[in-house]
């Protein structure tokens, strides 16, 4: 049974209002570990919401990190204490479908992402969700993991594995305007013409978002 204070805790966290947040916490302190109706926990939830400050200030109140809070924060001692308990959660998935990997890549936790394919996370996991994303998708999904997106192409990611929609990591890139991450693609043989399921390919999201150096270098030869 849902807590009568659960959804303004979760209204707060998403406005960021850390001081409603304390204050709820000092009334209900056991809503610290309060999920939501998706399963979804108030830290995970926070850090989604790119409200870090509200993440912070409930792992303070002593919310017990799973592996995907732990990945999505980047909470090393305690990825590092989860998968020597249980080294199964290294590719688990997490109620809304993801695993630490994507988490990790997606909120830029290159600490997380390097000690997670040390222990040999599959760095290619499609998430169990409706978008299919494989972790590549996932750093590009966020323009400033440019280094993360990197990491991984190093690392021999599939460079051309498509999502629910049928997008490629170089429609990821050349919609977020990465020209190096492009660049790199390209020189790594990377077919520039593949569309996806809408028939648009990374040079039409390169256009329509406005990146003309991007669309430039996507130029058929």
């Amino acid at each position: 049974m849902e807590h009568p204070m659960q959804h303004d805790l979760f209204s707060a966290i998403q406005e960021g209002h850390c001081d409603r947040v304390r204050e709820i916490l000092l009334a209900h302190p056991e809503l610290v570990n309060a999920r939501n109706e998706a399963g979804v926990s108030a830290v995970l939830y926070a850090v989604h919401n790119g409200k870090n400050e509200v993440a912070k200030l409930l792992i303070d109140r002593g919310a017990r990190l799973d592996i995907f809070e732990a990945a999505a924060t980047g909470t090393q001692d305690r990825v590092e204490q989860l998968l020597q308990k249980d080294p199964a959660v290294l590719n688990a998935y997490s109620a809304d479908g993801w695993t630490p990997l994507h988490l990790a890549v997606f909120f830029g936790r290159v600490n997380i992402v390097h000690l997670l394919l040390a222990r040999g996370a599959d760095i290619n996991a499609v998430s169990n969700n409706e978008q299919k994303l494989a972790p590549l998708h996932s750093a590009l999904a966020n323009p400033n993991n440019a280094a993360v997106a990197q990491l991984l192409i190093d690392c021999r990611a599939n460079l051309t594995v498509r999502q629910s929609s049928g997008l490629t990591p170089l429609h990821y890139a050349a919609a977020n305007g990465l020209e190096a991450i492009v660049k790199n693609l390209i020189d790594r043989g990377v077919d520039r013409a593949v569309k996806g399921n809408s028939g648009k390919t990374a040079r039409d999201l390169a256009l329509e978002k406005g990146h003309a150096a991007v669309a430039d270098l996507l130029k058929s030869s």
